[in-house]
């Protein structure tokens, strides 16, 4: 059951009256240290905007290009999940958007999207602790960082297409969010998901245009597959709902 947590959707309508005038996501943080957590949280996001702002041709964009409007409250957010997260998101953006608006005036005055933001989960905040530094033109590494990106529509609305369930969220890698950003202006976030095959895969987007997922602690052995292709007619309408029930929990609130 998704968790309303009050005060949050007028977070989100708050930044959203201060959105700069760059592209980016809406930033959450559901991860926090028990000590010197500004301190550490600095070092995280001082990670994370060189790799987003890194072009192709790893040419270091200007700073300011980047709009990364912050949600953070280390009581209320710890740990909370991306269905809370999501609703939240839905009723501020709606708030403002539904907001008077002068003539001539633009309703949404922002590149920074509407239809997804950035989780920064514990894997995502010790991936940016951990990780490497950003430096033009070095080689890429496995271990650089990455951050989640939830789709702001409800899984559960968008048609089952065969695999494991939309979970509506999906691992980025933290060079790649540009191009993520770039991505979704041409196709909805599931279409650029891989369709996971086993229980508790995440997909992984990382720039190269393949499929790629990112296994579950303890491998995939042992684990439930789900069934691949679009059931069709009453039999596989009545699969559909079962795996879709059977994996709820992974796109469920928490």
């Amino acid at each position: 059951m998704v968790q309303t947590i009050i005060g949050l959707p007028e977070a989100f309508y708050g930044a959203c009256r201060v959105l700069p005038q760059a592209w980016g996501f809406f930033l959450v943080r559901t991860a926090y240290a028990d000590e010197k957590d500004a301190e550490i949280w600095a070092t995280a996001l001082k990670k994370l905007r060189p790799y987003a702002l890194s072009t192709p041709q790893d040419i270091y964009v200007e700073d300011e290009d980047l709009g990364l409007p912050e949600i953070s409250d280390h009581v209320a957010l710890q740990g909370v999940g991306n269905g809370t997260l999501r609703a939240a998101f839905a009723a501020g953006t709606a708030m403002f958007l539904n907001r008077p608006v002068p003539r001539n005036a633009q309703a949404w005055p922002s590149e920074v999207r509407q239809d997804a933001f950035v989780v920064v989960d514990a894997p995502s905040l010790a991936s940016l602790l951990a990780g490497p530094a950003f430096e033009v033109g070095k080689p890429i590494s496995p271990d650089e960082p990455f951050v989640m990106v939830v789709d702001a529509r409800d899984p559960t609305t968008v048609p089952y297409r065969g695999g494991g369930p939309y979970t509506g969220a999906v691992r980025v890698m933290a060079r790649n969010l540009g191009d993520f950003f770039e991505d979704l202006d041409r196709k909805p976030m599931d279409e650029l998901c891989a369709m996971r095959e086993y229980e508790g895969q995440i997909p992984l987007y990382d720039g190269s245009g393949r499929d790629r997922m990112v296994d579950p602690e303890g491998g995939l052995e042992g684990r439930y597959r789900f069934p691949r292709g679009t059931p069709r007619g009453v039999e596989g309408a009545r699969a559909m709902l079962e795996q879709i029930d059977r994996a709820g929990h992974l796109w469920r609130d928490d």
